[in-house]
């Protein structure tokens, strides 16, 4: 798959790497690449929050706004990178089943779209073929932790995943109550103010 790549200044934290990932069907996903001084080859860990969308603004926005961890990373030998990868498909994960890639007149066929965590399971492919690296992990908060549980659960080309407060109401198939109602315009359901029942 191709990828493309330009280097950008992010202020106080120096410089990274802008690429444009090639996902399964062809979308490019954009990476915000940081890597330590030296020789490498060095582990990477792909941070991820959020229910996606937003493009590159977004990734330039976390390279400016969000360094700390970036920089505890870097300081500790780790090349680090945030990730962007299409919007959440409510239910998609429950209802979309398995996908399923095949061929047709000689040009791929899926028998749905890939969703957001595939489109990280891409990027990590992407990495793993890169010699920079010696291996890649995952660190994902909130929609981005239920995404590395549903890659763990399913893909073996991570070394390690961090899910940090994940929002994995949909992974582990939880069926919110009233406090989760539907809206009526959209007929998607309303999680702002959603509560899961407490345990004994």
């Amino acid at each position: 798959m191709d990828t493309f790549a330009t280097t950008e200044q992010i202020g106080e934290h120096g410089t990274a790497e802008l690429l444009f990932v090639e996902t399964w069907d062809g979308l490019y996903a954009p990476v915000g690449l940081r890597i330590p001084d030296g020789p490498g080859p060095f582990p990477l860990i792909l941070l991820a929050s959020g229910n996606g969308g937003e493009g590159v603004g977004w990734i330039r926005d976390a390279l400016a706004n969000r360094g700390w961890t970036m920089d505890r990373l870097i300081e500790a030998g780790y090349a680090c990178a945030w990730i962007r990868y299409r919007t959440e498909v409510e239910l998609g994960y429950n209802n979309g089943g398995v996908l399923v890639r095949d061929m047709r007149q000689g040009r791929e066929m899926f028998n749905r779209s890939p969703l957001e965590y595939e489109d990280e399971i891409a990027i990590i492919d992407h990495f793993n073929s890169d010699p920079r690296f010696s291996g890649v992990g995952m660190i994902g908060m909130s929609h981005g932790g239920e995404m590395v549980m549903k890659i763990c659960s399913e893909y073996h080309g991570a070394v390690v995943g961090v899910a940090s407060e994940p929002a994995s109401h949909e992974y582990l198939a939880l069926n919110p109550d009233h406090t989760a109602p539907m809206n009526e315009e959209t007929q998607m359901r309303n999680i702002e103010e959603m509560q899961m029942a407490e345990v004994e």
